[in-house]
């Protein structure tokens, strides 16, 4: 069983960088073969990680219709088993992401952003807690609430440099010089 988990968790990192580099076709081959391992182990907190990340792969090319139903299905698996916490913080996070950028809704996108920095904080997982406290911050500057914006992307941003995310630190800078130059202080930005 050991031996599948890696071998899903490698097809998983595969599927992830190309996705990331928008070679969408290859990402979706390797999520295609991770899932029949799942399938066959009948590995269900793996199975609910997929879900999860085809919901991502969906939202990365705005096809949200496919990711909210991916996000079903897992909710699907979470309402019958208890998932673990590292994977309920990627839902939860995915789920912030889609409300953000498809439904709308803010109040949502703060639901469960909390809910995914929450379980982040209690695993130390830094990257969940750095992409929740950013749809934190996004929403605050939705609702043209400037000042907690910022002060979210600063913390966001300290938190980035203290432990080593430079890519991180650098789209936080760019959220920040954004919300900074929307609230019209320019000479800060």
């Amino acid at each position: 069983m050991l031996y599948f988990k890696q071998q899903i968790e490698v097809l998983f990192g595969l599927a992830d960088a190309y996705r990331l580099q928008l070679n969408f076709d290859k990402s979706n081959q390797y999520y295609s073969e991770a899932y029949k391992i799942i399938k066959n182990t009948n590995n269900i907190q793996l199975e609910f990680l997929y879900h999860v990340k085809m919901a991502e792969f969906y939202r990365k090319r705005t096809m949200f219709i496919k990711s909210v139903t991916q996000l079903d299905r897992a909710a699907v698996i979470l309402k019958k088993n208890k998932i673990e916490n590292l994977y309920l913080a990627k839902y939860y996070n995915r789920k912030a992401a889609l409300f953000t950028e498809h439904f709308h809704s803010q109040d949502s996108t703060l639901l469960y952003a909390n809910k995914s920095l929450d379980l982040a904080k209690k695993l130390n997982d830094k990257d969940n807690v750095f992409y929740s406290l950013l749809e934190i911050a996004g929403v605050y500057e939705r609702k043209k609430e400037y000042e907690t914006s910022i002060r979210y992307l600063e913390e966001i941003i300290q938190f980035a440099k203290s432990n080593n995310m430079q890519q991180q630190e650098a789209d936080a800078y760019i959220s920040y010089i954004m919300a900074l130059a929307r609230s019209n202080q320019l000479e800060k930005a």
